[in-house]
């Protein structure tokens, strides 16, 4: 079908300008009228769908469904871990027949980057204290660099405020907060959303 509502025109009209102007840095709302509204995460990956299977309805949408069902992927195998494969089945089944998931999947929106992000980030802040696991760690930064790239600073208030609640209603020491590669994970989270928010600023 068409593209619908007032956002999937307007963010698939960046992405198309992307490939037009070959400028990924700044995302144009119309030419030489820059969009700051969002960060470029989901512009990019559009402008790629674009770039490799020409402008249409079904490759502006494909970033979302691939990402959309990322994160569902990510949530079956992290309640495989800790729980079963009931439990697993289920949630996989509940996120991919819940109305707003189900749309959002098949729509140019930034809203199923923000999803994977914050799910990324969740998951592997429990994997990461769970099973004192380096590269579980290193994938809580990823999902916020996803986040920031995605939606901007909303996206860290989304992964830290629950956790913080979380880390104070539960019997989990703070000292668990050690199992995440701070340094590190923090150098590569610069490193990866800087430069394009000094560019952008």
């Amino acid at each position: 079908v068409p593209f619908i509502d007032t956002s999937e025109p307007r963010y698939a009209e960046i992405a198309r300008l992307m490939i037009e102007t070959d400028n990924w840095v700044t995302p144009w709302f119309s030419p030489g009228v820059p969009f700051w509204g969002k960060p470029p995460l989901s512009f990019w990956a559009q402008a790629a769908s674009f770039r490799l299977f020409g402008v249409n309805e079904i490759a502006g949408r494909l970033p979302s469904l691939m990402v959309a069902s990322a994160t569902i992927a990510l949530a079956f195998a992290y309640l495989r871990t800790v729980r079963d494969l009931a439990s697993a089945q289920l949630t996989a089944w509940i996120l991919a027949t819940s109305l707003l998931a189900f749309v959002g999947a098949g729509a140019v929106l930034t809203d199923p980057f923000l999803a994977l992000g914050t799910t990324l980030s969740m998951v592997s802040f429990r994997l990461a204290v769970l099973n004192q696991s380096q590269a579980w760690g290193y994938g809580f930064f990823l999902g916020i660099v996803i986040g920031l790239l995605a939606k901007g600073p909303l996206a860290a208030v989304l992964i830290v405020g629950p956790i913080l609640i979380w880390l104070c209603l539960s019997r989990m020491h703070w000292s668990s907060l050690r199992s995440l590669p701070w340094l590190r994970g923090g150098l590569l989270t610069a490193l990866l959303v800087l430069p394009w928010y000094g560019m952008a600023a």
